[in-house]
Parts: C-alpha cells; structure tokens; sequence
C-alpha cells in the first residue's frame, strides 16, 4: 500500500497538502500513511478478520474503495513521534481540519465511522468509478499551470450569504480558526432560523444582522442597528419597520 501523495488524484493531493499545512499551522502533528492501494491490496485487507487473522478495519472489498481510485487517504495523530492510535479527541480535531479544507471525514459517517479516513470524490459514488466516470475538478484548479484552487466554502456558510469560515466566526464572537466545529455549527444553525429579530433583541443572529447592514457588531440591535436596517430594507424595497423578518432574512442571505 501507497503511502505517496503523488499517488492521489491531482485535487485529492492538492487537498491532503492543504490538510497538512493546515495541521502544521496549528502545531498538530499527523501522519498521512495510506494513499492509493491495489485492488489486490483491498481484498487483502478485507479478508482481514474474516477469513485471515486480525481486527475487521473495512467492508470494502477491491474495486469498492475510493482508495481504489486515488481519491482517499488514511492519516492519523502523532505524540511524541508515534501515532496515537486510542485519543479519540485527537481524530476529532484531525477530522475537523480536514472538513475545514474541503475532505469528508470518515469519522463523520453515521454507520461504520473510518476516523483515519478522508477522501473527495466530486460527487461520484463507488458504482460511477467502476462504471469508469472520473470526477471533475474545481474550474479554478489547474494542475499543469501550477495554481491553486480556493478551498471549497462549505454549503452551509453559503446558504447564509457568506463566504469565508473565519470571517463567520469574527461576526459570531467565536474563535477564527477556520474549523466549523460545534461552536461553528450551531451559530450557523442559530442564523438559519431566521428568527424574528427588531429593537432590544440580542444574540448570534443580531451579531449577523449588524454585519449585513455595516453597524458596530455588539449582539444587541441597538436604535443604530435599527436605522440601518430601515436603510437596507427601504433599499432592498422592503417594508421599512426595522424589523428582520422573513424577506429581511432571505434579502441577508441572498446578499
């Protein structure tokens, strides 16, 4: 089994630096240990546990991995320079990096959870590849000019109109680090409500409201608040009573 990034799919490989970077970036050591395997290599490792001696560690057999195809790898934390195997808190963070960078995480899957497992597969399933469909790139990523493509805004910051995961969190009051975590989360989750909000309100969503309309983001919809969400609705052609409701909320967050 590959252990080479050059073995992944261009934008795959381009995504397990990122992943790296990011890593290093926050003094977290990893280890990338598996890249591209055999289909030899896959039936291999699904015996294991079954009809060879060993821990069950997949349900695919060759040909039914992404790994298959170039489009996964297997990392894993380092302490004090060996991998720590049994810190479940340590493959959380790992995971959540790599969702900050675009991958899917193992871990996060609702049946058998793979926490070593990233993978991107533009959306083609197992049956696609073997079928001989091969995913399409970003349109910003070329890999034979050398650039590089910008890391994939997750749907649900865009849904909200916005665009960066870091300068979500400055509105939110949470910390920037570019991991949409819990804290993350649930501020996004906070703002798709929608909630009503008007003068006296205080919160996420007003902290959001204040950055739409340009005031001084406090969490309290102050009279300033108020006066420039009458600007934005009047400007908007909403009816301008200084309250969010929904068609404010939807004028945000197509905006």
């Amino acid at each position: 089994m590959s252990s080479n990034l050059d073995s992944l799919k261009p934008y795959v490989k381009y995504l397990a630096n990122r992943f790296l970077e990011e890593c290093k970036k926050q003094n977290f050591p990893v280890k990338i240990y598996y890249t591209l395997r055999t289909i030899e290599e896959q039936n291999e490792l699904y015996a294991q546990g079954r009809t060879k001696p060993g821990k069950i560690v997949t349900n695919a057999k060759g040909g039914q991995s992404y790994h298959n195809y170039g489009l996964a790898f297997d990392a894993a934390p380092v302490v004090n320079g060996n991998i720590d195997w049994n810190n479940e808190a340590l493959f959380n963070k790992m995971g959540k990096i790599g969702q900050s960078v675009g991958l899917e995480w193992g871990g996060s899957w609702a049946s058998f959870k793979d926490t070593p497992h990233f993978q991107w597969a533009g959306g083609l399933s197992i049956g696609d590849l073997q079928r001989g469909k091969s995913p399409v790139f970003p349109q910003n990523f070329s890999n034979n000019q050398g650039t590089s493509p910008k890391p994939q805004v997750p749907q649900q910051l865009l849904s909200i109109g916005i665009k960066d995961v870091k300068v979500f969190q400055q509105i939110a009051g949470l910390t920037a680090d570019g991991i949409i975590g819990d804290k993350t989360n649930s501020a996004i989750l906070e703002i798709s409500k929608k909630t009503l909000c008007k003068k006296g309100s205080t919160g996420i969503a007003v902290r959001y409201i204040q950055y739409k309309v340009g005031g001084k983001i406090t969490g309290t919809f102050d009279d300033d608040t108020l006066r420039l969400v009458k600007a934005w609705q009047s400007n908007k052609k909403i009816t301008s009573d200084g309250i969010v409701g929904d068609l404010t909320w939807k004028s945000f967050f197509a905006s």
